[in-house]
């Protein structure tokens, strides 16, 4: 909670630091959490789960997943009313292939399973959303970037989520419910986390005269973010 509140404080003009203290306080408190964890009888989140390679690529996958499109999509949101005058109903509408496309890929995800091992489709995935959020800075030649960007980035969740959760609920029985847990953790982590980041970065042009604007720079973090983590997930020997 630490965490998530010193997030949301710190993509906030002027209380950047106020919000890192807040985190850094979160990362304390995971450690004595994890230290307290190993030395308990019966552990909230077993040693087992811990040292589970499925377990940490699953959920590094959901947390990456959320990460970088929750922040993107917000940022397309906050951009086409403040810089485009779009109300709420029409920005809606521009985003709603995102909401889609997640339908079409989660559908999908299944078939390609079937093909291909999950942490490829994860790859495969990240890869997709990565190519959506670098579509985004196009948003300024016109609003029409913004259907095809958040398309390509929908279809992409749709699959990482999918083979993400397959690789991560892959554990003996007696982790089930752990696994779940980790999973939907790291999900909600990214969200929050991955919004308060790529705002961050958003706000350090501003009133800077640099020649790209902070929307254009937090998209591109988001899509190196997503790049990167399709990489390590796809170079992964372990987990999938």
């Amino acid at each position: 909670m630490a965490a998530v509140a010193g997030g949301s404080l710190a993509e906030r003009p002027g209380r950047l630091f106020p919000g890192l203290a807040l985190v850094a306080a979160g990362a304390l408190l995971g450690a004595a959490f994890g230290w307290i964890e190993r030395r308990a009888a019966d552990p909230l989140v077993p040693a087992a789960a811990v040292r589970n390679p499925r377990l940490r690529t699953g959920a590094a996958g959901s947390f990456l997943n959320t990460a970088t499109t929750s922040s993107a999509m917000a940022l397309a949101t906050l951009r086409l009313q403040s810089g485009y005058g779009a109300d709420p109903a029409e920005a809606g509408l521009l985003l709603l292939p995102f909401s889609l496309c997640v339908i079409a890929g989660s559908t999908a995800a299944a078939r390609v399973l079937r093909r291909h091992r999950p942490r490829t489709v994860v790859g495969l995935g990240l890869s997709l959303i990565a190519i959506g959020d670098a579509v985004l800075p196009a948003l300024h030649s016109g609003v029409r970037a913004v259907p095809t960007g958040v398309a390509v980035a929908g279809l992409g969740i749709g699959l990482s989520s999918v083979a993400a959760t397959t690789i991560g609920t892959d554990v003996p029985p007696e982790l089930a419910g752990t696994a779940a847990g980790v999973l939907n953790t790291a999900a909600q982590l990214g969200t929050a986390l991955g919004i308060a980041a790529v705002f961050v970065v958003a706000q350090t042009t501003a009133g800077t005269g640099w020649p790209v604007s902070g929307s254009d720079l937090g998209w591109c973090c988001a899509a190196v973010g997503a790049a990167a983590g399709a990489v390590a997930v796809s170079r992964k020997r372990a987990g999938g």
